[in-house]
């Protein structure tokens, strides 16, 4: 099986964005009971969460768009070799 060596790197960064979207979208539609200042606290850390992650992500993916534009496919088989 052939390892993706972009996903390798990059996947836990999109998972990030992903479930902190869905811990935003969960804080701001299925608030649970009590105070409304829960709701608040939660929603504002989870977009930290998406708005660091997003960041995160951005950076990463132009750190490996540009060691692959350097060193194409060498810097892949690299990465999937430290990856194993």
């Amino acid at each position: 099986m052939a390892v993706d060596a972009e996903d390798l790197l990059i996947q836990p960064f999109r998972d990030v964005v992903a479930v902190s979207t869905v811990a935003l979208t969960n804080a701001s539609t299925h608030a649970p009971p009590g105070p409304a200042g829960h709701v608040d606290l939660m929603s504002r850390a989870a977009q930290a969460l998406v708005r660091e992650g997003e960041r995160a992500l951005n950076k990463v993916q132009l750190v490996w768009d540009d060691r692959v534009q350097k060193h194409g496919d060498g810097f892949k088989e690299t990465m999937v070799q430290q990856g194993e």
